[in-house]
């Protein structure tokens, strides 16, 4: 897990509402370069390739390929 609640100190106001959220700064660090490691998978072209994806799958647009039809799978890929 990247963030619990002993890494955080919630501040609330006077009627008990949380109002900010303190981390340390190592903790932010952490968290600025799992961000930035995982954006590429959240960049608007890399979701419509996955929903893309996803519709081909669903509409049986896919080969499975095995070691003995490669070749079959390269030609497939050309069409």
């Amino acid at each position: 897990m990247l963030l619990d609640y002993t890494d955080v100190k919630f501040v609330h106001d006077n009627t008990g509402v949380t109002q900010e959220v303190i981390i340390s700064y190592s903790t932010f660090q952490e968290i600025e370069a799992f961000l930035a490691r995982h954006a590429y998978f959240y960049s608007e072209a890399v979701q419509e390739q996955l929903r893309k994806s996803e519709d081909d799958i669903e509409n049986e647009q896919y080969i499975e390929v095995k070691p003995n039809n490669i070749e079959d799978a390269i030609a497939w890929l050309h069409e």
